[in-house]
């Protein structure tokens, strides 16, 4: 099934499709449903459908906001990894 071409709130997408319309895997749709950021309906036991309305939801403008506080979630130059001397790294015994 393609992308839908007219614009309809109540019509319903699989994980695929909404994460090609999202621009993201079905993993990262999974993980936004698990998170709380995007409302999804189980149909049966299995299958898990979202509304057009709630993808829209999920879309909202980056703020300046967001962009600061991205910034801050950085890794440091030197992520976290500690580095060892080369008189520490021959050191270990058997």
């Amino acid at each position: 099934m393609g992308l839908p071409t007219e614009y309809d709130p109540d019509q319903t997408f699989s994980l695929t499709t909404a994460g090609e319309l999202l621009g993201c895997s079905t993993d990262t749709v999974r993980r936004m449903i698990a998170r709380g950021d995007l409302k999804a309906v189980r149909v049966g036991k299995r299958l898990i459908r979202i509304r057009r309305r709630d993808l829209d939801r999920a879309l909202r403008p980056v703020t300046r906001v967001d962009l600061v506080s991205a910034r801050s979630l950085e890794p440091d130059a030197d992520c976290g990894v500690r580095r060892y001397g080369s008189a520490q790294s021959g050191s270990r015994s058997a």
